[in-house]
């Protein structure tokens, strides 16, 4: 499956900035808790990110994660978007002041998965840049195709 990955300027190795988590994994301290500050800036984005990415033709759906499938057995049922309101498929963490993305999709057969996971980087990378920030890997992950 495809695994299309973007580094411009790629900072090498990075630290975590203080108090930013990957916004995926925001609520695992306290399920169904609110982030707050640089981390609900994440989660927005992230957000948008996810509905960019189910609005690229031949995307069937994000991919659940595995981390998403523990939380919902700990938390109860998840809902449409994920856990805690967090889009499950989706991650971004900022590091060093750089916005990283891992998005996880499943396409339907229209047209190429590497296309299609082609598409979803550029909306991400855009996405990104657009909330104002340098925008580090963005990689999508086409895990299935739908028949």
């Amino acid at each position: 499956m495809p695994d299309l990955s973007d580094q411009p300027g790629s900072p090498g190795p990075a630290t975590a900035d203080p108090g930013v988590a990957v916004a995926a994994d925001a609520a695992t301290g306290t399920p169904g808790s609110t982030p707050t500050g640089a981390t609900a800036e994440l989660v927005v984005l992230a957000q948008a990110v996810a509905e960019a990415t189910l609005a690229v033709p031949g995307v069937a759906r994000l991919e659940p994660t595995l981390r998403g499938h523990l939380r919902a057995l700990s938390t109860g049922p998840m809902n449409v978007i994920g856990v805690g309101g967090l889009p499950d498929g989706v991650v971004l963490s900022r590091r060093s002041g750089v916005v990283e993305a891992r998005i996880d999709v499943a396409v339907h057969p229209v047209r190429p998965a590497d296309e299609i996971a082609e598409d979803v980087r550029t909306r991400a990378t855009a996405l990104i840049t657009g909330a104002g920030h340098q925008v580090g890997r963005v990689a999508v992950a086409v895990l299935s195709v739908e028949v």
